[in-house]
């Protein structure tokens, strides 16, 4: 008998639909992608980043913030991405305050 794995949610924080413009620097060449959903912790994006895997090192800027995010990628899958940043803490204070902003009258994700 086949059984479906149970996925755990090991999400921390709570992910927001927000469909926006951003950029992945990867191995130094840069690709606009699809912003689907993102936290304080992670971003999940869409766009053709064939060559990316699980464990690589990308840095995210978002259309109309100057932060340069860190993040390392979790989970790839047909063109989506899934990543964890990875943010030194002074970064991570002008993140958390940019995303507040970004979700401002926004409701979590289900």
């Amino acid at each position: 008998m086949n059984e479906t794995p149970v996925r755990t949610n090991r999400r921390t924080e709570p992910r927001y639909v927000v469909y926006r413009d951003c950029s992945i620097v990867f191995m130094g060449t840069s690709v606009e992608v699809t912003i689907l959903n993102i936290s304080r912790n992670g971003i999940a994006v869409l766009g053709p980043l064939t060559a990316v895997s699980s464990g690589d090192r990308i840095e995210i800027m978002v259309d109309g913030f100057f932060l340069q995010l860190d993040a390392v990628v979790v989970n790839v899958n047909l063109g989506r991405i899934g990543a964890k940043f990875d943010l030194l803490p002074e970064i991570a204070a002008a993140w958390y305050d940019e995303f507040e902003k970004m979700i401002a009258g926004t409701s979590p994700m289900e």
